[in-house]
């Protein structure tokens, strides 16, 4: 044995700071998903939060503590519900772009400007997750997210002059920017954690999980162990400082990444089991994909490469374009890579049955075609994505329409493919567009979100006082212009050590008394379980910012809008006249010692109308 085998082989700068394309394709995958998932869930409350008619209409949201004028905000050019309607189509279509990899780079764009105005729009009822969304959507700007796996990759196939990827990973400015981005998250976060209750005695996660709005059901649970909650406290402060340096070793980088996306995945989990703080680690978890080594992802492709797969070949007529970009792209986002598609025009007996049947032919590994709809279904059943749907194979009626619908699109393939041709075959950029320029904006916006960080862990500052740190007038607006702006503070210095739930008693013109919050009777005991009197998680947020101090000038556009709601659907004497706004505050004591009496205070006072007035 050679004595130069001993030693260990240090990797690269180009292996710590590059990131897979296929791993970029992931991120891309899953942030667009997210996108779509958040614009379903805000939908049905679209009016409630982003229009004139809801908690915080457009000329109060400027005069507003959440405000700063330095926002932008596509949201804000009407405050009528149709018109938001409409953006939260477009919203959706380009983040359906994104998700799919057509026109990447553009729809990438996209969906970061409007994910940021819908931000802008309604700051009270923005969470954690939203700022690492933002800045995960802002840094995938400047990478090639279409590299692989999208429409932009498939169109590339087709091209008469196709790039083809020769490394498997990229290092650029945009790389090193994400992956310090990502670290930067961590390290903050457990720096940020200076209090006692982190560091001494170790009661961080006791306090958090006391917090009702927060606590889950098995968070509740997990109080019953206070050992295990301490050495969690400890665990989770020193993940967070240093578990980040699992993904900078030069020795066996690759086996390192591997061990540091475990242990931060199931971080996520647990709290994600615990704490109800919306989809703060979704978001977190989706931003380690960025990390899964070249090495995993050859050996999964090796693993799902069976013989029945790499043995499958699509044959499609040559001279129809629609034709050329649906079997390119199906091959492309969900077949195993290396995957045949060939012109039918090659092989003269395959040409023969294409114009029989009039339509495309797969050969499955044994030899055997299908052709239409069938085929379309059998390399579904060989996708490692889309195998599932196999089981539909069976069912008769869907395969019978699913091949009528098959005869009328074969039958305009001329239509269709004039239709198509906004899908121009065209090879994709791996690379950086203009370098010079993106590589230098995304360098100075790392060194800015790096000195953002820095002038924050000067404060011991409560959280909602984020935006005053020291970073000097001159260069404070590129924050939240770009909403590159950021503090990792959760729950930090330490958590807090009160909470509670709101109270609207309300009086009718009847003369009666009731909750107006639930609509139920006036009941001023804690509800067995306070994180579910929220509809969601943009109700929580706003709910629990009415009770800070410095958000005290929403309560009265609140009080307006819960008077329009029930009075708008409420007649008579069943309208409500007046209601007072009370928040039950809960301290929770040190580990051991017994909770006091809950404190009732009253925030705010609301007349819908006087008695005169109807």
């Amino acid at each position: 044995m050679k004595f130069k085998s001993l030693i260990p082989q240090f990797n690269s700068f180009r292996d710590i700071f590059s990131i897979d394309y296929r791993s970029l394709a992931l991120f891309r995958f899953t942030l667009a998903g997210l996108s779509i998932y958040d614009l379903l869930i805000a939908w049905p409350f679209l009016r409630d939060f982003y229009s004139d008619w809801g908690i915080l209409p457009r000329s109060a949201l400027f005069s507003s503590s959440s405000w700063s004028y330095h926002y932008i905000s596509i949201y804000n050019i009407s405050g009528v519900p149709a018109v938001i309607n409409i953006l939260f189509v477009i919203h959706l279509i380009v983040s359906i772009m994104l998700l799919f990899g057509f026109k990447t780079r553009i729809a990438t764009i996209l969906t970061w400007f409007f994910a940021i105005s819908l931000i802008a729009r309604n700051p009270m009822v923005v969470t954690g997750g939203y700022v690492m969304f933002r800045l995960a959507l802002f840094w995938a700007i400047f990478l090639p997210l279409g590299s692989r796996w999208s429409v932009d990759s498939a169109l590339n196939n087709v091209c008469d002059n196709p790039t083809k990827l020769i490394k498997k990973s990229i290092l650029s400015v945009a790389s090193f920017g994400l992956i310090i981005q990502v670290l930067m998250t961590y390290v903050f976060a457990g720096f940020h954690k200076k209090g006692p209750e982190w560091s001494e005695d170790f009661t961080g996660i006791y306090y958090s999980l006391h917090i009702d709005q927060f606590a889950t059901s098995f968070g509740k649970f997990l109080l019953n162990f206070p050992t295990f909650l301490e050495f969690n406290t400890a665990f989770t402060v020193y993940l967070q400082r240093y578990g980040v340096l699992l993904f900078l070793i030069p020795i066996k980088n690759n086996y390192f990444r591997a061990l540091g996306i475990i242990l931060f995945c199931f971080f996520h989990i647990g709290l994600n089991l615990s704490m109800n703080i919306g989809w703060f680690q979704i978001i977190a978890m989706i931003l380690l994909a960025i990390f899964i080594p070249t090495e995993l992802w050859d050996y999964i492709i090796k693993k799902l490469s069976t013989e029945k797969r790499k043995n499958l070949k699509i044959y499609y007529d040559n001279d129809c374009s629609f034709c050329k970009r649906v079997v390119f792209t199906i091959s492309t986002l969900f077949l195993v890579p290396g995957t045949q598609v060939i012109p039918a025009e090659s092989n003269p007996k395959i040409n023969k049955i294409l114009e029989k049947e009039n339509s495309w032919v797969v050969e499955d590994y044994e030899g055997n075609y299908s052709f239409k709809f069938d085929a379309l279904m059998y390399c579904f059943s060989m996708s490692p994505i889309l195998f599932p749907m196999k089981i539909l194979i069976k069912w008769k009626d869907f395969m019978k329409f699913g091949n009528k619908v098959y005869s009328v699109v074969a039958n305009n393939r001329p239509f269709l493919s004039k239709s198509t041709d906004f899908m121009k075959f065209k090879p994709i950029n791996p690379g950086t567009p203009w370098p010079l320029l993106l590589n230098s904006i995304a360098l100075l916006s790392l060194i800015y979100g790096f000195y953002w960080n820095i002038a924050s862990l000067d404060r011991w500052a409560e959280e909602e006082n984020k935006d005053d740190i020291t970073i000097p007038q001159s260069i404070f607006w590129i924050g939240p212009t770009f909403q590159i702006n950021q503090y990792w503070g959760l729950f930090s210095p330490s958590p807090m050590k009160d909470d509670g739930w709101l109270v609207l008693s309300a009086i009718t013109k009847g003369g009666e008394y009731f909750d107006l919050y639930t609509g139920d009777e006036l009941n001023w005991d804690k509800p067995k379980n306070v994180t579910k009197t929220f509809p969601n998680d943009r109700w929580r947020k706003y709910l629990m910012n009415l009770w800070l101090g410095q958000h005290s000038d929403h309560r009265v556009h609140y009080g307006r809008y819960m008077c329009r709601e029930w009075n708008s659907n409420n007649y008579g004497d069943d309208q409500v006249q007046s209601f007072w706004m009370y928040y039950m505050l809960e301290n929770t004591p040190p580990p051991g010692e017994e909770f006091t009496d809950i404190q009732s205070s009253k925030l705010h006072e609301h007349v819908c109308f006087y008695p005169e007035e109807q």
